[in-house]
């Protein structure tokens, strides 16, 4: 999508269609259709008119869109907030206490520290009680504003209705699979890549990003997808210092501990 064009329909001002094509990387506008371009940028238009009102960064409530696609059962879940630390693993993590299954997930951030998170989810066949929007927003307001772990939620939830085993047990594939967990760093040691394969189960996205983010590292961008019943996630990060190096010693530590937080969040791969 060309400047000029996105200026003509996104019905926002011409610095802030500037400032969206000199604050994010070209794959961006290569691998982003052009209806989900708008949307993130008037989504970023609103959060801009939050911040200006706010009284505090921290107490900023990020802006969420959900597009349903109901041929396919599925929900679409734009999330465009301030960035900070353990922001993916939060967004995931509040989308399963609401009872979401995420199917792929993208995550990139500008570099004026504007976040752009969005999720393919699935809600779980048992249904909810109240809203399920509503509770994702509460859940990701108490991970963000009061840092609570989600993960004993997450647990509880599936756990309570039986989904995690079951959905095991009826998958050959995913019951027989094995994690496998690698890790690539740029030449300049300053950025990685993590590589997951793994079955899907409740919380895995969030205890992986989790993982990244207790060892000190903010993830920069994400592509999550799930085929068959294996997740399959790849996870660029860095330190959350910036331009601080990364040792392979470091990196095969977080490698071996991604792992076993993987084998620990998927019960049946234990017995």
């Amino acid at each position: 999508m060309t400047r000029n064009k996105l200026l003509d329909i996104a019905e926002v001002g011409e610095e802030e269609i500037d400032a969206h094509f000199h604050l994010l990387p070209n794959s961006y506008f290569v691998n982003t259709a052009k209806n989900e371009i708008v949307r993130h940028v008037r989504m970023i238009n609103r959060l801009l008119y939050e911040i200006n009102h706010a009284d505090s960064v921290g107490s900023l409530k990020p802006i969420i869109e959900w597009t349903p696609d109901i041929e396919n059962g599925l929900s679409e879940v734009n999330v465009v907030t301030w960035d900070r630390a353990g922001l993916f693993h939060k967004l995931s993590g509040a989308l399963n206490v609401a009872g979401y299954n995420i199917l792929e997930a993208k995550a990139i951030s500008r570099s004026d520290n504007i976040a752009i998170d969005t999720f393919y989810v699935q809600e779980k066949e048992y249904g909810h009680t109240i809203d399920s929007e509503t509770v994702f927003a509460e859940a990701l307001s108490n991970a963000l504003i009061s840092n609570e772990d989600l993960y004993p939620k997450i647990s509880d939830k599936f756990l309570r209705h039986k989904v995690s085993h079951s959905k095991a047990t009826h998958n050959p594939i995913a019951f027989s699979f094995h994690p496998k967990v690698e890790i690539y760093q740029a030449l300049s040691r300053k950025t990685a890549i993590i590589e997951t394969q793994a079955p899907d189960t409740p919380g895995l996205l969030y205890q992986i990003a989790y993982q990244l983010h207790r060892k000190g590292y903010d993830i920069t961008s994400a592509s999550i997808s799930t085929q068959q019943g294996i997740a399959i996630d790849t996870i660029n990060f860095r330190r959350a210092i910036p331009n601080q190096t990364m040792s392979r010693e470091e990196l095969e530590e977080l490698s071996r501990k991604v792992t076993q937080t993987v084998t620990d969040t998927c019960p049946f791969l234990k017995s």
